[in-house]
């Protein structure tokens, strides 16, 4: 796996269910036992919450920073135990140049490595902030949020087609499990 400091505290969001974990060093330095008591923390709480049921597909906000990256690590560590399934999106913003082409970069890597389906979506948020009179932060979430429904929404319609073409039960879209991820920091202003 790449290397990106995973010092920090993160706050995993699944629909506005907020969880608080420690994670002291980089991912890659943190002892077994320790990496074991964290994703036992996460398991439990997702569980514990009903935030996902077998079959459950998450799909990752991944921005290639931290939080997002030690997000998609550990739900990769618990996608065979748990029964789901995962894949990426990464957002990039049209702002930063040649160092969001490099996050970009970076998540396409990272979940090729980890054997994770990634699409990146290219948006002109300054555009977008200019055409809708606000802030690029506003715009730039308001955008990452809607490609993050946009693709839950395609995920459910690949899953109904294959239910639909195998012929199997229950290929009605209220019985797809399909959930959103975002990662954030305690420092970072939670997004509801």
């Amino acid at each position: 796996v790449p290397t990106r400091n995973i010092s920090l505290r993160l706050l995993l969001l699944f629909f506005k269910k907020p969880f608080i974990v420690e994670v002291i060093k980089p991912m890659q330095s943190i002892t077994m036992t320790k990496q074991t008591s964290l994703i036992r923390k996460v398991k439990n709480f997702m569980m514990d919450h009903a935030m996902i049921q077998t079959e459950s597909h998450i799909l990752v906000a991944l921005s290639g920073g931290a939080d997002s990256v030690c997000l998609l690590c550990l739900l990769k560590k618990l996608e065979q135990e748990m029964g789901i399934t995962l894949s990426a999106l990464h957002v990039h913003h049209g702002i930063r140049g040649t160092e969001a082409d490099s996050d970009a970069a970076f998540c396409q890597e990272l979940c090729a490595r980890l054997k994770i389906p990634c699409q990146v979506v290219y948006v002109d948020v300054p555009a977008v902030a200019e055409a809708q009179k606000m802030s690029l932060e506003e715009a730039a979430r308001m955008v990452r949020y809607q490609a993050l429904e946009e693709q839950r929404q395609n995920i459910l319609g690949e899953w109904n087609q294959r239910r639909d073409e195998q012929g199997m039960p229950g290929g009605k879209k209220e019985n797809a499990h399909v959930r959103i991820a975002v990662a954030h920091h305690r420092e970072d202003q939670a997004e509801t």
